[in-house]
């Protein structure tokens, strides 16, 4: 018996916490990044470039990409390219209660996410969510016809700290509300080759 496997390839990783923390420490959200990104929120910054080479030069980012295109030449049958990569956008979103990310896409090849924190009562808002699918503040990332019930078209993520994940910048994903005190924090960025 054979699976064949349809869409694009989202990996999940997982980053310790301290470099998570170190990479939110060195937010100086100085420059607004609200007029370049499609969020529906106040709080949206760009890092600067040091805080960009430092991460783009980390072994974190790169043991990622590289898990990355191991997880796309095992579905495919082509030779595995050797490509570099390069950071070319990095930001950093506070989410609070009734923000939200509409269904977009990205820039570049690659484009992800690495969850920093999330509201302590969010949890709790999942648990008594009465909806059928996607929790509050969940990452959601969508592909092809959501007419076809007998298709997976979706997969949705509890923002869990430390969680990284890679998927292809024009895949599109969205973030829905939440009602919980405090500050979802998310850190995304694209990379071209």
């Amino acid at each position: 018996m054979e699976i064949l496997e349809w869409g694009p390839c989202v990996i999940k990783a997982r980053l310790p916490f301290d470099f998570v923390d170190e990479l939110i420490s060195k937010a100086k959200n100085e420059v607004s990044a609200n007029s370049m990104l499609a969020g529906h929120l106040k709080d949206q910054y760009f890092f600067d470039r040091a805080t960009l080479d430092w991460f783009a030069d980390s072994e974190h980012f790169a043991n990622g990409i590289d898990y990355y295109f191991e997880s796309v030449s095992k579905r495919q049958s082509s030779p595995k390219e050797i490509l570099t990569p390069n950071l070319t956008d990095f930001w950093i979103n506070y989410m609070k209660p009734g923000d939200f990310n509409p269904p977009h896409q990205h820039s570049g090849a690659l484009s992800f996410i690495i969850f920093g924190d999330a509201p302590a009562g969010l949890l709790e808002e999942c648990v008594n969510h009465e909806g059928t699918t996607i929790m509050p503040g969940d990452i959601v990332f969508q592909y092809g016809d959501q007419a076809n019930k007998l298709a997976i078209t979706l997969h949705h993520f509890y923002p869990n700290k430390g969680d990284f994940f890679i998927f292809p910048a024009n895949l599109q994903h969205f973030v829905s509300p939440f009602k919980s005190e405090g500050t979802r924090i998310s850190i995304s960025g694209n990379v071209v080759f």
